[in-house]
């Protein structure tokens, strides 16, 4: 399990994994209640630890082009 200092309200979050720095925006997604769901799975996701950082990334770059 890892723990990653992110304050979950924001909608930005910057991640320094292994040298390399990711960033995640969750400002495009319209709906206050997907927002905060998707944050909330994508911080369960990271801090479990199943899928790397920069998987994850790639994740919440592909949501871009849905919303």
């Amino acid at each position: 399990m890892v723990n990653y200092l992110i304050d979950i309200k924001s909608d930005y979050w910057q991640i320094d994994s292994s040298g390399t720095k990711y960033s995640f925006y969750f400002d495009f997604i319209p709906d206050g209640y997907f927002r905060e769901t998707i944050k909330k799975i994508t911080y369960n996701i990271l801090t479990i630890g199943n899928t790397t950082v920069a998987t994850q990334n790639r994740y919440n770059y592909a949501l871009k082009h849905v919303f």
